[in-house]
């Protein structure tokens, strides 16, 4: 079997419109003065990875710059 067209246009568009809305994203200010809570979930058999490590202190550095905030560590797959 072949695919004609895997990546069709609509897929190409939703690639375009994510870059742009992370160029935006990223030229906007830090929210500073809105409360956040950021939940690191983290796999038991991830959380010796240094991806993990790294990505916890991105959180915990991230969350420093704001007036109010706090990083939880949670067991799961999937931060918010």
């Amino acid at each position: 079997l072949t695919y004609k067209r895997a990546f069709n246009d609509d897929m190409k568009q939703e690639l375009l419109q994510s870059y742009n809305n992370g160029k935006k994203s990223n030229s906007l200010s830090i929210p500073k003065e809105t409360p956040m809570l950021f939940i690191d979930a983290i796999a038991r058999k991830y959380k010796d990875s240094k991806y993990t490590k790294q990505k916890n202190e991105d959180y915990k550095e991230f969350a420093s710059k704001l007036l109010i905030a706090d990083v939880k560590i949670i067991e799961g797959t999937h931060s918010i």
